[in-house]
């Protein structure tokens, strides 16, 4: 039979985090502070790791050591050496001089970004007044032009009012003028009608004389033929 595997020994199977380093400790809680958060034991642990108690109490001393150098930052300083402190003192002043500069910097680009917003604005009002001012005079002019318009309209009606009665003249004339039109046409007709009866009835009896007139001088000669001359009495006693 096979022997049972040993068992591991007490805490040889656990990761055991390296130990942190207050230095460590407090670049962390720097960092925290200057990106806007508060350096608490969760985010430092999850940052830099380490044991809950020890980073409590690297936090209780970090709390302290900034109270102290807030409530007196010469006294803090004292307490290190003279280059140290000097050192630290030229990077505290020379921190100022940035953060004014930066604050000037900063100053005057929000002055010139205030400056180029108010000319932007200036530019656009005046474009928005010339805008305006086009606007109106294009309202005026269509105005105008609506009203040559009507007025025009109102013209050619009144001369299509007078054309169309106009024309309503023209054609109870014409229809007037067809009638009596026609009335002397039916007029001249029984005129004509008429004087052509009247020369057929007068045309027959002047034919029938010409014809006797005619027979006449024909039978003139013949009777002065049977004419016989009788001797005259006187002469012949």
């Amino acid at each position: 039979m096979s022997k049972p595997s040993s068992a591991p020994d007490y805490g040889a199977s656990r990761n055991r985090r390296p130990s942190v380093s207050y230095a460590e400790f407090e670049r962390a809680a720097d960092a925290l502070l200057a990106g806007g958060g508060k350096p608490g034991l969760d985010n430092l642990r999850k940052s830099i790791g380490g044991s809950p108690e020890t980073l409590r109490q690297m936090l209780r001393r970090y709390w302290a050591d900034l109270a102290a150098l807030k409530r007196s930052p010469a006294q803090a300083l004292m307490r290190l050496p003279s280059e140290v402190a000097d050192l630290a003192d030229e990077l505290w002043q020379r921190s100022l001089a940035l953060a004014a500069q930066s604050a000037s910097n900063d100053d005057n680009a929000a002055r010139a970004r205030l400056e180029q917003v108010k000319r932007d604005n200036e530019v656009r009002a005046h474009s928005l007044t010339v805008k305006e001012q086009a606007l109106r005079e294009r309202e005026v002019s269509r105005e105008k032009t609506v009203r040559e318009l009507q007025e025009q309209v109102a013209t050619l009606l009144s001369i299509v009012k007078r054309n169309t009665e106009t024309i309503a003249s023209l054609q109870s004339a014409k229809q007037e003028a067809e009638a009596e039109a026609n009335n002397y046409r039916e007029r001249l007709s029984q005129l004509i009608s008429r004087a052509v009866a009247r020369n057929r009835a007068a045309a027959k009896p002047r034919t029938a004389k010409k014809a006797k007139k005619h027979h006449k001088r024909k039978s003139r000669p013949n009777a002065r033929k049977r004419i016989v001359r009788r001797p005259n009495k006187r002469s012949s006693r």
